[in-house]
């Protein structure tokens, strides 16, 4: 409830203290003091204090300024104190939007303003519906923040909703987070709780939690996980954990997140008193972004360390740093990652530095290095790879030149190499844009290709292959009518050259005809092949070889129901495949029911039988089910048994029986927010679970 709120109020806020800085009368006294503001006033009456320098209009006040109206019985703005004013009936048009208040104030100078006893509905992208809010007083200074005090909002219908939120005070901060005092959330009439402070990210899920979370797992056993935010200042503010597990012990941490200038980011400390090892395990996480003009940097890095009552510490850490650069005509960017562990010892550099370039309307290049640096006890295996890439697009034609290679920059020091490389030296390609065939409703296109590659392959079977390969390959597709029907048509052939003396040829495609045969019947035939003859002498450049099968459709479709049969035979195997059966019904709107079959004809047995069921039973219920039965168990899998029960067309609980996990759910949610539910379960063992509604979680 408070997300919404919050977003709702810090958009409508924003918009009506903006428009309010552009005040202009149409007064002939008061027009030549304020003939500079570009809007529109009307009103039934007009008086202007020359001497005090105070515009008052009355009756059906109407103040229009670009897509913003304001509607009041009176407005006054105050030239000399920059202060406007507008009260009884007053009413903001913005945005789409329409905002109801008794009073609205303004003051031109300090650009802060606030609307008091404020009233809107509100439709979202993130709720199904309309969101009801008020506020008592929202206070604002147009782009830094917004503040409401007293505030309430439902998804429920007035005057006695089932469910709605208060709250004594919301700071919110546009596009970047909600800042919670005294939140209250009420069912049935009764407060279910009140959290003293609470934060909601607009920009991530990261919030705080509104409970303890309760659960099992077989590495903690059964657990209990708290989270407590707090909040210093705009720049600076966080989350304090506390957790206890069965089997692991009691673990406290601090989670601290800062923006200074052109710097964000945060700093989780964690610190966990192991039961099992007798010492404790330490964590640490920095995640910072950095901005220096046109170049963006950032920092992860990942620090744990355990100790023991037996045996020496361990640690492990890990860090990545990227940064990127971008103008009109290129872009830059190196990202690196190290990774150690006092097992071993070992580490793991990896680095990549890639470069793209415009060099003109039609030419552009690319620059990619790979950088890898693997230490342990066999010792350092350095690697770079190097790979330059030249594109030219023509206005029927792209060509591409590609040069990649390897460099072993460690020699013969790392005696261990094992690694897979295939270099190209270099792979030159040109691909016609694709073409019409003459009058035809077929289309063309041709790709050939000259290249010398290196390929070294590891082991004892390995070796080095350094050979050229030449290519060249047509493609014909499109569709073409037959007989009151159509036919799809794709076909390839694609002739290949090496070196080596080798030689392939590769072709194939597929055919499939589909036409009305009888009122609501569709019959589709369709026919795929494949064949190489010759063979490559590369292992990355080989093909899969013959492929024959024939497929075949009948479908019955009307607007109530959609059955479908569907067969093929593998002419390759001389075996027919599975036929699959599907029938879809959906006598109501709010009713689907699917059955689903597979029959194998080779040993006359049904293999699989699948149902689903999702039927809406009256207004207040709800059933949903999905199973199968299966041949080979010989027994029917209940996946999903649901029965949901909505109560006022605000609020919904359901009760699920998930078959394949053996678990049973108590859900609740609203139903403007069906994607944001509250959990708790029992597993198949007997252990509780436990889930929050994601907008509620914070992120550790």
């Amino acid at each position: 409830m408070g997300f919404r709120w919050g977003r709702v109020c810090a958009v409508l806020t924003v918009t009506v203290l903006t428009s309010l800085f552009l005040t202009f009368p149409r007064s002939a006294e008061a027009q030549e003091e304020l003939q500079e503001f570009p809007a529109t006033l009307k009103a039934d009456s007009y008086k202007f204090d020359r001497q005090a320098r105070i515009l008052t209009a009355q009756g059906n006040v109407v103040f229009t300024t670009r897509d913003v109206t304001i509607r009041a019985d009176v407005l006054v703005a105050d030239l000399q104190t920059s202060l406007v004013s507008a009260e009884g009936h007053v009413r903001l048009d913005a945005a789409g939007q329409s905002v109801l208040a008794d009073m609205l104030t303004y003051n031109l100078g300090t650009r802060t303003g606030t609307l008091f006893n404020a009233h809107t509905e509100y439709r979202s992208p993130w709720v199904l519906g309309a969101v009801t809010l008020k506020a008592e007083e929202m206070a604002s200074d147009v782009k830094q923040f917004v503040t409401i005090r007293k505030g309430y909002a439902t998804t429920c219908e007035e005057p006695d909703p089932v469910v709605f939120a208060t709250a004594a005070e919301l700071s919110i901060f546009p596009g970047d987070k909600i800042v919670g005092r005294q939140v209250s959330l009420w069912v049935a009439g009764h407060r279910l709780f009140t959290v003293p402070f609470f934060m909601i990210f607009l920009r991530e899920r990261r919030d705080t939690r509104i409970a303890p979370t309760v659960g099992y797992s077989d590495a903690e056993g059964w657990f209990i996980r708290t989270s407590w935010a707090y909040f210093l200042n705009e720049r600076h503010y966080g989350f304090v954990h506390a957790d206890w597990f069965e089997r692991l012990g009691v673990g406290t941490g601090i989670e601290h997140l800062y923006k200074t200038g052109a710097a964000e980011g945060s700093v989780l400390l964690y610190w966990l008193a192991n039961r099992q090892t007798g010492g404790a395990d330490q964590h640490a996480v920095v995640n910072h972004l950095q901005r220096l003009g046109d170049v963006t940097a950032r920092l992860f890095a990942d620090y744990d360390e355990s100790s023991s009552m037996l045996g020496s510490p361990t640690s492990g850490f890990f860090v990545a740093a990227d940064i990127s650069t971008q103008s009109p005509w290129s872009s830059t960017y190196l990202f690196s990652t190290l990774t150690q562990s006092s097992l071993g010892p070992v580490s793991f550099l990896t680095s990549r530095l890639a470069h793209t370039q415009n060099l003109g309307p039609r030419l552009a290049a690319d620059v990619l290095l790979d950088y890898s640096q693997n230490a342990g006890p066999a010792g350092i295996d350095e690697e770079l790879f190097p790979r330059f890439t030249l594109r030219y697009f023509g206005e029927n034609m792209t060509a591409t030149l590609v040069t990649e290679t390897r460099w072993d920059l460690d020699g013969d020091r790392f005696t261990a190499d094992d690694r897979y490389t295939l270099e190209r030296l270099p792979e030159l390609t040109l691909t016609l844009n694709a073409f019409n065939i003459g009058d035809t409703p077929l289309w063309g296109s041709a790709t050939a290709g000259l290249a010398q590659f290196r390929e070294t392959i590891p082991g004892p079977t390995g070796g080095v292959l350094d050979a050229g390969r030449a290519d060249v390959q047509v493609t014909v597709s499109g569709p073409l009518p037959l007989a009151g029907g159509t036919v799809g048509m794709r076909t390839f052939a694609r002739q290949t050259w090496y070196t080596t003396g080798d030689a392939r040829f590769f072709y194939g495609g597929r055919l499939e005809y589909a036409r009305a045969v009888a009122s609501a019947f569709e019959a589709r035939v369709g026919y795929t092949a494949q064949t190489a003859v010759g063979a490559s002498p590369f292992v990355f450049d080989q093909i899969a070889g013959t492929l024959s099968v024939a497929d075949a459709q009948l479908t019955f479709h009307t607007q109530a129901m959609l059955l479908r049969a569907t067969a093929f035979y593998d002419f390759q195997s001389e075996q027919f495949g599975d036929i699959v059966g599907q029938a879809f019904f959906q006598p109501r709107p709010d009713w689907s029911i699917g059955f689903a079959g597979s029959y194998n004809v080779n040993i006359g047995q049904l293999d699989r039988v699948e149902a689903a069921l999702d039927v809406q039973l009256s207004k207040e219920w709800r059933f949903e089910y999905s199973g199968a039965w299966d041949s080979f168990t010989q027994s029917v899998q209940n996946n999903r048994v649901s029965v949901t029960r909505t109560f006022c067309e605000c609020m919904a609980m359901s009760l699920t029986y998930l078959g394949a996990r053996q678990e049973i759910w108590l859900e609740a949610w609203l139903t403007a927010i069906p994607w944001g539910r509250g959990k708790i379960g029992i597993g198949g063992q007997g252990t509780l679970l436990f889930e929050q509604p994601w907008w509620l979680m914070p992120q550790r």
